[in-house]
């Protein structure tokens, strides 16, 4: 069975992750689908034709590079996770975030080819709540001493 355009969009739409079509070469939104709540924070219209520097910190691009060229080189799927801060906060040394500020995702990185056109589908997923219960538990949770 093949899937036609439509059932896709409906898939997509349900999602509750979000799905980021990069480019190889610097790291170009070529398309953004998928949660309703972009995992990103901003719409998802605004960010086609931006480049991950343009988004993101200096820390967080060079990861979101370092995994792209990683999966392509490999020709494997990346599994990571990692946390942002709002996105309109580029430069996180001149405005820290606080701490609900702060998403943390769980991606993961896969190759794909359209064309002859090297590219990955960063499938991310908010985990933000998850993150928030484990740190909580590890500051509940008394330490032993020697």
């Amino acid at each position: 069975m093949e899937l036609n355009n439509e059932l896709c969009k409906q898939i997509f739409h349900n999602l509750e992750e979000t799905v980021i079509l990069f480019s190889d070469k610097g790291g170009e939104y070529l398309k953004v689908i998928g949660s309703s709540q972009n995992c990103l924070g901003e719409e998802k219209c605004d960010l086609v034709g931006k480049t991950i520097q343009e988004t993101l910190s200096e820390d967080i691009s060079n990861l979101f590079m370092t995994k792209i060229n990683e999966a392509i080189s490999e020709q494997e799927a990346i599994a990571l996770e990692y946390q942002i801060a709002n996105l309109s906060l580029v430069d996180m040394a001149e405005s820290p975030p606080n701490s609900s500020d702060v998403q943390y995702l769980r991606a993961k990185v896969l190759p794909v080819k359209e064309n002859g056109r090297d590219m990955v589908a960063w499938i991310s997923s908010d985990i933000t709540e998850y993150k928030k219960l484990e740190i909580q538990l590890e500051n509940a949770t008394p330490r032993k001493t020697q």
